[in-house]
């Protein structure tokens, strides 16, 4: 496999990073982070208390009434929702509905909240980059690229729970 091909890897950390960057500021700002887990997800952090009544803790089971185990999937389902955007929680073993409101992000403030993500990826993506032009040609030189190309594109597929995006698609999507 020649340099050149290899180097249109680094094209998939680019892309999803632009992609989640596109949907998460164009979603706004939900006031919240969440991790990904087996139950659901779980809120991780609150950047605003006014904007969203969640709690650190919370357990999101619903986006839009449509279960976790299909918002995972929700590139094979395409399951839609009706009426306005909100979310299921489970806190304290008792299930709540609650709208979930969303307040635009300012240029600044998006990329205060992302500017890590994009430096990682700058540096795994250089890093990479350099070995390939400059170590000689061999399996573990392309290895160590590929690696690194991986590591960049899981960091840009975080940037939808980092962000709290609520949108099932960009969910699924970032999960697989």
């Amino acid at each position: 496999m020649s340099r050149y091909r290899l180097l249109t890897a680094a094209l998939v950390p680019l892309l999803l990073l632009l992609f989640f960057s596109i949907i998460a500021y164009q979603h706004g700002n939900s006031g919240f982070k969440v991790d990904k887990t087996q139950q659901g997800l779980r809120v991780s952090h609150v950047t605003d208390n006014h904007l969203s009544p969640v709690q650190v803790g919370d357990l999101i089971v619903a986006v839009n009434s449509v279960p976790y185990a299909r918002v995972l999937g929700q590139i094979f389902y395409r399951d839609t929702s009706s009426g306005p955007p909100s979310m299921t929680l489970l806190r304290n073993h008792e299930q709540k509905t609650i709208p979930l409101l969303t307040r635009p992000f300012t240029p600044s403030s998006f990329i205060l909240l992302v500017w890590p993500h994009f430096l990682l990826i700058a540096v795994f993506l250089s890093l990479g980059v350099f070995a390939l032009i400059q170590a000689p040609p061999s399996p573990s030189t392309r290895l160590f690229f590929l690696m690194l190309c991986g590591f960049s594109s899981a960091i840009a597929a975080t940037l939808a729970s980092h962000t709290g995006t609520m949108h099932p698609l960009c969910i699924s999507i970032s999960f697989i």
